[in-house]
């Protein structure tokens, strides 16, 4: 996958709501099923792990998992994909976003730092500072 263009962007985006199994193990035949809905309806690309897929409460190996058979799922249907890479911590969004990368998602979201009060000038460092690390998404 390339990095997506303003243009590729555009357009209805559905949010992947992640289907869990009782034993808490994630559900990939409703996330295949989900995934080839949103293709066939039409959506312009779908995303997970962002705040519908409970971001925050998944561990990088968890996040690792989801966000691979997420890729999985969507290859066959050319569906666009994004990942949300947000986590507690600079070095934890920058490691989720290079775990995206190397899947082929290149398009994340990363929700602003949140844990403790920041002002622009923090905020757009934050930013930065993840960009410079994962260039290529």
């Amino acid at each position: 996958m390339t990095i997506p263009s303003p243009s590729e962007l555009g357009g209805v985006w559905a949010a992947m709501p992640l289907p869990w199994n009782a034993d808490g193990s994630l559900d990939t035949g409703a996330l295949n099923e989900l995934v080839a809905r949103y293709a066939a309806a039409g959506v312009a690309g779908a995303y997970c792990t962002g705040t519908d897929g409970e971001f925050h409460t998944l561990e990088v190996d968890e996040f690792a998992m989801v966000a691979e058979a997420f890729a999985r799922a969507a290859e066959p249907h050319g569906l666009p994909i994004q990942a949300g890479t947000g986590w507690l911590t600079l070095r934890g969004a920058i490691e989720r976003t290079r775990i995206a990368r190397d899947l082929g998602i290149r398009a994340v979201q990363v929700v602003p730092p949140f844990w403790v009060p920041v002002n622009d000038t923090e905020r757009v460092a934050f930013y930065r500072a993840l960009a410079d690390a994962v260039q290529d998404v």
